[in-house]
């Protein structure tokens, strides 16, 4: 089943793109299908770290096979530099102050542990410069490419972009308000050269507001007393993977995708380090109650049956309250002991009390129905405005 990041509907046969960090032109070749799996080279293993030199840049061509499989994207190609030792996946929305500082402090620290990085910026549909910031950072470091989505497609969205262009020995997700600091990046990456196919980031503690520590830690619990799965409790999409695990990770084919969780689905050797997550370096948050609450139900309603199942034991519940209750006003009425003129006030609230009984079990069947709708129109997971790299960088 294909999985399509698709380029905007009209554009020309061929497409020069404009800024310096961009010269030079996407034709129709860079459109076909192309298969984000990444290759592992037989070589390869944990515990090499090749040079900057070792880095080669790939060319666009047909899209790679696996054995019995198919090309999970339909689109652009991916365009992003092979084999880095670690690639650095960065959704941003709105984070024009705090992009620089991460491109900065995560190309400190990983130069002096003498890690070979990629970073990989997701413009997520940015109201402010967040595009431009990202434009400039991939003209002044080689290290440095960029995706522009083409409107907002939401944070898992970006991730999920953000993944199946990203290449490297190891790939990383972290948020871009430096909230997931850069050390801590670089110790996951350490335990996952021990032999780990996935290291996440558990939160030990956090520096949002009362309120919203109390949302998160409701959040995690729910997910992962309700799910199917083992969800860890207090795990972000904070995370290094390897690549064969990503390779994975990308044909699953959800369009509807709740990252931390299809990871947790795939199980494999998943190690937990625990981090301290600090408050953003500028800028406001951009996860509002809100859109903690759509995480979280999409969260419940992809991994796990028990809304469906809490409204059929209320149902019955309900239903065997309501025959109780008429075999009590059978007997009062029997034995002479109903009120004359009662029932009039009870009726109307057993009518309003069912109604809306009614009303939120088809709301809860909906969500479910509404995914389904949303999984079979088979739309792609988002679409890319531009793909940016560096003015050093070819097919």
């Amino acid at each position: 089943m294909d999985i399509g990041l698709l380029t905007i509907p009209g554009m020309p046969r061929s497409l020069v793109l404009s800024h310096p960090c961009q010269r030079r032109a996407i034709s129709r070749r860079d459109l076909e299908p192309k298969d984000v799996c990444q290759e592992q080279d037989p070589s390869d293993h944990h515990g090499e770290r090749p040079s900057r030199r070792s880095s080669e840049w790939t060319r666009s061509g047909a899209p790679r096979r696996e054995p019995g499989g198919s090309a999970m994207i339909s689109g652009r190609a991916s365009l992003i530099r092979a084999k880095p030792d670690l690639c650095v996946v960065a959704p941003a929305h709105d984070e024009e102050q705090n992009l620089p500082i991460l491109v900065r402090e995560l190309l400190a620290v990983m130069a002096q542990a003498s890690v070979a990085i990629q970073i990989l910026l997701v413009d997520d549909g940015s109201r402010d410069r967040t595009a431009e910031v990202i434009r400039q950072l991939v003209a002044d470091h080689p290290e440095v490419q960029g995706l522009v989505l083409a409107r907002n497609f939401g944070h898992q969205a970006a991730i999920s972009v953000g993944l199946r262009h990203a290449k490297g020995r190891a790939i990383a997700v972290m948020d871009a308000d430096l909230q997931d600091r850069p050390v801590d990046l670089l110790a996951l990456y350490r335990r996952w050269q021990t032999g780990a196919d996935v290291v996440y980031a558990v939160r030990r503690s956090r520096q949002e507001g009362m309120f919203m520590r109390a949302a998160y830690r409701v959040f995690y619990r729910m997910v992962a007393r309700t799910a199917n799965i083992p969800i860890p409790v207090d795990s972000g999409d904070f995370c290094v993977m390897d690549a064969r695990f990503v390779a994975q990770l990308n044909q699953l084919p959800e369009r509807l995708r709740y990252v931390r969780g299809l990871r947790a689905w795939l199980g494999g050797r998943q190690v937990a380090v625990p981090v301290d997550r600090d408050a953003r370096r500028a800028g406001v948050p951009q996860y509002t109650l809100f859109k903690l609450f759509r995480l979280a139900a999409d969260g419940l309603i992809s991994f796990s049956y028990v809304p469906l199942q809490v409204a059929s034991i209320i149902g019955f519940f309900v239903s065997a309250t309501a025959f109780m209750g008429a075999l009590t006003v059978l007997v009062w009425k029997f034995m002479g002991l109903l009120p004359s003129g009662a029932g009039t006030a009870t009726i109307a609230l057993s009518v309003l009390f069912l109604g809306g009984l009614q009303l939120l079990t088809i709301g809860i069947l909906g969500e479910y129905v509404g995914r389904v709708f949303d999984e079979v129109k088979r739309r792609p997971v988002a679409v890319i405005a531009e793909v940016l790299q560096h003015e050093n960088g070819h097919d």
